[in-house]
């Protein structure tokens, strides 16, 4: 009979790995869970969170306009792009913790490092000190995707929506490509913060 070291591994610690390595361990299969990044995926990270944070900030420039429009003597507001971009990390890394403590606490083990599935029971984890084989009797991939840039002559110019999250200051202008929910929600966050924004898609 083969042995494994686990009943399931996990590749990738975002809200649907967390979720299911959590569920596996609480009913009592031994599970691990491999990340090359931090726990928390793209929603906490890199997604949802961040950006929703971003959207709520652009609102106030909405209702500092209201506010003129009413009498109200609001003088010059501007915002701290820098002071808001270190204030949302803070809560990204205060999530982090949670969701590390959430796979730790339900029982799984926990590899920080990039897992490479090599046969269909064995996943390489490599990290920066070490390259580790452990084996199990079901692998679940979870690891989400990632945006690719087309080549052309200035695509160096680009970002994507996770640079986008991290930019150090606001540029003066920006195009966003695209007209998908991310798109949209880009744009409103960019214009709501005073930068010249235009929106391109095709019909």
């Amino acid at each position: 009979m083969v042995s494994f070291d686990y009943d399931l591994i996990v590749l990738g610690a975002g809200s649907g790995g967390t979720r299911a390595a959590r569920i596996a361990a609480g009913h009592g299969a031994k599970t691990a869970v491999v990340e090359a990044d931090r726990p928390g995926g793209t929603c906490v990270l890199r997604g949802c969170v961040p950006k929703k944070l971003l959207i709520y900030g652009s609102e106030f420039s909405r209702n500092v306009e209201d506010a003129i429009g009413y009498s109200w003597d609001v003088g010059e507001v501007k915002p701290n792009w820098f002071d808001l971009i270190s204030k949302k990390n803070k809560e990204l890394d205060r999530l982090h913790v949670i969701y590390k403590n959430l796979i730790i606490n339900s029982g799984c083990d926990l590899y920080h490092g990039y897992g490479k599935l090599i046969s269909k029971n064995q996943v390489l984890v490599i990290s920066q000190d070490e390259e580790k084989i452990i084996s199990a009797k079901k692998i679940m991939i979870a690891v989400g995707g990632k945006s690719k840039f087309p080549i052309f002559n200035g695509n160096e110019f680009m970002i994507n929506s996770d640079k986008a999250l991290d930019l150090k200051k606001l540029p003066k202008s920006i195009i966003i490509y695209g007209s998908g929910y991310i798109a949209v929600e880009f744009a409103g966050i960019f214009s709501g913060f005073g930068v010249d924004t235009s929106l391109v898609f095709r019909s």
